[in-house]
């Protein structure tokens, strides 16, 4: 009976170190960031980058013949002589002919893919690792790499969540029993940095995620949830907030009228 209540415990504790696809294991962000823990380390941004989302330059379509395809080649060698640095043998390395050629450098490419796949199976359980299983391999030379593939089924925010925390947003993050306008002795500074951090968090969203809340996450409308929700203290404040909108809006109209106008008549001649 120990045992088994071990083995679940040890179970819920591997599963939150790992991205299972559901509540009991880890966020997105907590997955990614993860990863980037593992490969910068290890490859630095750039080449991470590359590799997690397979952006790295395409060398076999270059010719090595042509001098600015074979300057674009040497970048991308360079870029594995900074990774090897440190290494014992790198000096020759980057010495020898074959380091300089396409089949070595795509060698290691191929090499360094597998270790991120190898990685990326030790903190995936349960469906996510299955499919990697299945496929990871292919996705490493596919569009948008490893990244694409795993955020596209597990990392996108599920729609009801999502519309919870946009309603919660508009409503001032959110009014204290349903009400929505901040209480009077609301710590101002503190709430508003809230509603910002909320603003920034809906705008980092995928547009694909967010294309139907694009009038939510703009400037106009985190001003308009501020002005709305201040306890009645910032009547003031909120009144002259408001007549500066409604005066840049008049002035944008009036700029927008004059420009109009000077396009369809044109300035007399002497």
């Amino acid at each position: 009976m120990e045992r088994t209540e071990k083995s679940r415990v040890d179970q819920v504790q591997m599963n939150q170190q790992a991205l299972t696809g559901d509540s009991d294991g880890m966020t997105w962000a907590e997955f990614e960031r993860d990863v980037m823990r593992w490969a910068k380390p290890r490859y630095g941004t750039s080449y991470t980058i590359g590799l997690w989302c397979n952006l790295l330059c395409d060398i076999s379509r270059l010719d090595l013949e042509d001098e600015e395809d074979f300057d674009v080649f040497k970048v991308e060698c360079n870029k594995v002589h900074e990774i090897i640095a440190t290494e014992p043998y790198a000096t020759v390395v980057y010495s020898k002919k074959w380091f300089w050629t396409k089949r070595w450098q795509e060698d290691y490419r191929r090499d360094q893919r597998l270790k991120l796949y190898e990685y990326l199976k030790n903190i995936c359980r349960g469906e996510p690792l299955i499919i990697l299983e299945e496929e990871g391999m292919r996705w490493s030379t596919a569009v948008g790499g490893p990244r694409f593939e795993l955020y596209s089924r597990f990392g996108r925010i599920d729609p009801a969540v999502l519309n919870d925390r946009v309603l919660n947003y508009c409503q001032g993050m959110p009014g204290v029993g349903g009400v929505t306008t901040w209480p009077q002795e609301v710590n101002l500074l503190d709430k508003l940095e809230k509603l910002e951090q909320e603003y920034n968090f809906l705008r980092g969203l995928p547009k694909e995620d967010t294309k139907k809340f694009d009038r939510v996450t703009t400037e106009e409308k985190l001003v308009e949830i501020g002005i709305d929700c201040v306890p009645s203290w910032c009547n003031d404040a909120v009144d002259l907030a408001r007549e500066i909108s409604r005066q840049q809006q008049t002035d944008m109209v009036c700029g927008q009228t004059v420009l109009w106008h000077r396009q369809q008549v044109p300035e007399s001649r002497h």
